[in-house]
């Protein structure tokens, strides 16, 4: 399965928040959409980074409680990681778990096509694996062919 398939399952909503804005800002941002992951934009509309919630709990854990109202680009991650449309659930997998990251930019030709989370991978793989289930309980049982 590639990428471009669990992309077409989700809604197509990718959120984002400028470097300016506070990390309270982004937290009601993230309660608001029911995420955990935001791509970060200068007011030129340039990606410049992520922000998760783990970023956001290490900054609060680093200042305290003033981490509230300090800007995002105090605790982005600047160095994103990315997949392509085409790219593979294995290679996202991989990069997932050498990177040590939950979410994965979807880019093509320098475009945002999307957020993928390991929530989605999860999912599809579930979805592969009943599909696979119930294909042998046909095959075991002789049915489900045409």
């Amino acid at each position: 399965m590639q990428v471009s398939h669990i992309l077409g399952d989700k809604v197509a909503h990718v959120v984002s928040v400028t470097q300016k804005d506070t990390l309270g800002d982004v937290a009601q941002t993230f309660r608001d959409n029911k995420v955990g992951f935001a791509i970060v934009q200068n007011n030129g509309d340039e990606i410049v980074g992520t922000i998760s919630e783990r970023d956001i709990i290490r900054h609060l854990a680093d200042k305290g409680a003033k981490a509230v109202s300090a800007a995002v680009e105090k605790a982005m991650t600047a160095s994103f990681v990315s997949c392509q449309p085409n790219d593979t659930l294995q290679k996202v997998m991989s990069i997932m778990t050498l990177q040590r990251t939950r979410h994965l930019v979807v880019m093509d030709n320098k475009e945002i096509q999307g957020i993928i989370s390991i929530g989605d991978v999860v999912k599809s793989r579930l979805d592969e694996s009943i599909l696979d289930e119930e294909s042998l309980r046909d095959y075991i049982a002789g049915t489900g062919y045409t």
